[in-house]
């Protein structure tokens, strides 16, 4: 039946949206922020029909209008892909840069090899890069819980993250943010039996950073994040880096005066600047 009304109720958005993974239905492009294109023109059959209407990206909705871009049979192609859902993905783009560093709380971290590692917790847990062609940042890592269970991955700049419950993420182009509103369960017990007083800002706020990766300019990204194993608690915010032990009495803080502190990472093979 036809719909003389405008607006796109909003199930039907969500179910396209779910339908196309949550990013835009075009398996070639990486874009997350979607409009709903109608296949049968709304000024035509004026009809909300979810068969003929897919979620894509404001650049291919834009293509799609040209008459050498998009076509309506790729378009029903895309709609018959399979997803498996669940995962949210997403692209960071690095433009490449003079100067290749990671901000870590108030200082940098740099590399003189090709690759270096910011840190490696005794689970794995860990965030590198490398520099490609000398001024292209490219990133890898995992970040699990205590469990074991894959909260983020990273892989050649390639992000994904799983939206549960407790857990949200948050993607605009150049950032890429988990956080979590059940610290009791991501952290270990022994966290919560420190002094209460010293504990860091990070533990009162309403949701945690889990991991905060954003392009700040050329080459460069600011990681954030709290990043955990049984015997450890490694947290980056945006004025310092935390480790916290059971055996220490209180947590261990490295603060620099900003970008003017750099820490210079080199080795033979992959080097670590924090490895616990």
């Amino acid at each position: 039946m036809a719909e003389h009304w405008r607006k796109i109720p909003k199930p039907t958005k969500r179910q396209l949206v779910l339908e196309a993974g949550n990013k835009c239905a075009n398996p070639g492009c990486s874009n997350w922020r979607s409009h709903i294109h109608h296949i049968k023109h709304w000024a035509v059959y004026k009809a909300h029909d979810s068969d003929h209407m897919i979620a894509i990206c404001p650049s291919c909705h834009d293509s799609v209008h040209y008459s050498d871009g998009i076509s309506d049979e790729t378009l029903h192609a895309w709609k018959k892909i399979v997803r498996s859902g669940g995962e949210l993905r997403s692209h960071i783009y690095v433009e490449p840069g003079k100067e290749i560093r990671v901000l870590t709380g108030s200082m940098c971290i740099e590399t003189a090899s090709s690759s270096g590692a910011i840190f490696k917790l005794s689970n794995a847990n860990t965030f590198s890069f490398r520099i490609l062609d000398g001024d292209i940042f490219i990133s890898s890592g995992l970040v699990q819980d205590l469990s074991g269970k894959t909260i983020v991955q990273i892989s050649e700049n390639n992000i994904s993250a799983a939206a549960t419950d407790g857990q949200s993420v948050e993607r605009r182009p150049g950032k890429f943010r988990v956080t979590t509103s059940d610290r009791e369960s991501y952290l270990p017990n022994w966290v919560f039996k420190m002094n209460l007083r010293e504990l860091p800002e990070f533990m009162w706020d309403d949701e945690m950073t889990v991991f905060d990766l954003e392009v700040v300019r050329p080459g460069v990204v600011r990681l954030q994040g709290v990043f955990v194993a049984p015997d450890s608690v490694f947290a980056i915010t945006e004025s310092e880096i935390i480790i916290l032990r059971p055996e220490l009495n209180g947590p261990l803080l490295i603060v620099g005066a900003g970008e003017g502190t750099v820490i210079r990472i080199t080795g033979p093979v992959t080097p670590v600047a924090f490895q616990l």
